[in-house]
């Protein structure tokens, strides 16, 4: 049941993402399908509490925080400067935000589970578990997943697309880059070198092994 119920949010969360013209509500819907991969995780977890399980479920907060934050942060970025978040107010804005556009997109690149992002390494071994319990549920969560990749190339060709008059330039403040490039960076280590924060949390799980039923 929970598998069941969490591939269903994982499928339409995506698909609403992926023809989504607000970037906030594209975020909530990112939420939404974070929530359904975890229950699916939750389901294949039922009955089988061993470590090695538990830690892929704690594995996923870190990365996961980290995205839903960076691409808050940017959204939090683009509405200083913009009227709404809806792709027609914020055409072009990537050429005199150069950093929030690039940290937006990664983040939500990270989120739908692109190779070499912080979400990726985890995401493999989640699909990994689910595919040898359901290969058809498994499926139907990739699709999930590649609508919000979809909604991630859409948005950053909103972004970069504009008047051509407009020139390049980096407009953000010293502390929005700071911050900005402090998460990108963050990204980029914990996909290409995700041995930096998965023990860690995979042995999370022991302590509070006397929490386990």
């Amino acid at each position: 049941m929970l598998r069941v119920i969490g591939v269903l949010m994982v499928v339409f969360a995506g698909l609403w993402a992926a023809f989504q013209d607000n970037l906030g509500s594209m975020l909530g819907y990112a939420a939404i399908l974070e929530i359904g991969l975890s229950l699916v995780l939750i389901g294949i977890l039922a009955g089988n509490f061993e470590s090695e399980h538990l830690g892929l479920f704690y594995a996923m907060l870190f990365p996961r925080g980290l995205g839903l934050g960076l691409w808050a942060l940017a959204l939090a970025t683009l509405r200083t400067r913009a009227t709404s978040l809806k792709f027609n107010e914020i055409q072009g804005s990537g050429r005199v935000l150069p950093i929030t556009t690039c940290a937006l997109v990664l983040a939500q690149f990270s989120l739908a589970g692109v190779p070499l992002l912080a979400s990726f390494p985890v995401r493999l071994n989640m699909w990994n578990e689910l595919a040898h319990v359901s290969p058809v549920i498994t499926l139907w969560a990739l699709l999930g997943c590649m609508g919000l990749l979809f909604g991630g190339v859409r948005t950053l060709a909103v972004l970069v697309t504009g008047d051509e008059e407009v020139g390049w330039q980096i407009t953000e403040t010293r502390q929005e880059r700071v911050f900005l490039a402090i998460g990108v960076i963050l990204l980029l280590l914990l996909g290409l070198f995700p041995q930096l924060f998965l023990p860690s949390l995979a042995n999370l799980p022991l302590k509070f092994a006397q929490f386990l039923p």
